[in-house]
């Protein structure tokens, strides 16, 4: 029982999730699902690596540029 829920769990992450290929198009499904958006909430739970400041880096310039977002507020250490 548990196998066959573990098996379903793994095929439904698979089919939802966008693998990260370090171009430019990584985000577009992100910025897509923003739409037109006012606020765009950012969580985290890694507290300080740099791999995710680096994506949030990245996400954060095309919400800049392409969506027109003009504030930044980041809990940060």
């Amino acid at each position: 029982m548990v196998e066959a829920l573990n098996t379903q769990l793994i095929q439904a992450l698979c089919q939802s999730a966008d693998p990260l290929t370090n171009t430019p198009q990584d985000y577009d499904s992100l910025l897509d699902l923003v739409g037109d958006a006012q606020f765009v909430l950012i969580g985290e739970a890694s507290h300080g690596t740099h791999e995710f400041y680096d994506r949030r880096a990245e996400i954060t310039k095309r919400l800049i540029q392409e969506k027109g977002f003009t504030v930044v507020a980041v809990e940060a250490d």
